[in-house]
């Protein structure tokens, strides 16, 4: 794999520091479509094993999605968002007063970017594509004891005949809004 790879060398994901979240992050949002053209050529190539081949064709039907860039591109902006707090808190001279203030200003600026306006501008920069944002394309897999129904999440179930296209965007909002949240959460639960 690293002979097909041309891009950036992708950064090692620390778990403990932001900043290392940061630089994996913008290594594989900067380098896309060279990871996007080493998968294919690892899921086409004879030369490398079926496993490696089946996991690169894998990889590719993810990364090659649109949503997968949208939210590489929030990732990116989020984990930007924390870093001059990160690198003032590794200061000596940073007490807990001011690394409160800090993480409390962080949350705030996290929770700006929840907002339809954000969500579009994160979409459009993602080349999500009006399409994508406003249908799903899915595989439906109908039981043959239920022909009037058809499963559309491990939620509930609707009936074919009234059921409605579901929007890419809702689902992808839903996440974007949940990770803006969950982050929030983590930085309240800090201090």
């Amino acid at each position: 794999m690293s002979s097909i790879y041309d891009g950036q060398s992708l950064k090692r994901l620390l778990e403990q520091r932001w900043a290392g979240h940061l630089q994996c992050s913008l290594a594989i949002k900067n380098n896309r479509q060279e990871i996007l053209d080493a998968l294919e050529v690892a899921s086409e190539s004879d030369t490398v094993g079926a496993d490696v081949s089946i996991e690169a064709g894998g990889l590719l039907a993810k990364v090659s999605q649109p949503e997968f860039a949208f939210m590489a591109a929030v990732a990116v902006k989020v984990l930007s968002l924390l870093t001059p707090a990160n690198n003032m808190m590794q200061a000596k001279s940073c007490n807990m007063m001011q690394a409160t203030a800090l993480l409390a200003c962080a949350k705030d600026n996290i929770l700006e970017l929840r907002s339809d306006k954000h969500f579009q501008q994160f979409a459009q920069d993602a080349g999500m594509k009006k399409d994508d944002q406003k249908r799903v394309q899915r595989t439906v897999k109908q039981n043959r004891f239920l022909t009037n129904y058809i499963i559309s999440s491990t939620l509930g179930q609707s009936q074919t005949t009234a059921s409605r296209p579901t929007s890419t965007s809702d689902g992808t909002k839903r996440a974007y809004f949940s990770l803006l949240d969950s982050v929030a959460s983590e930085l309240c639960s800090i201090w």
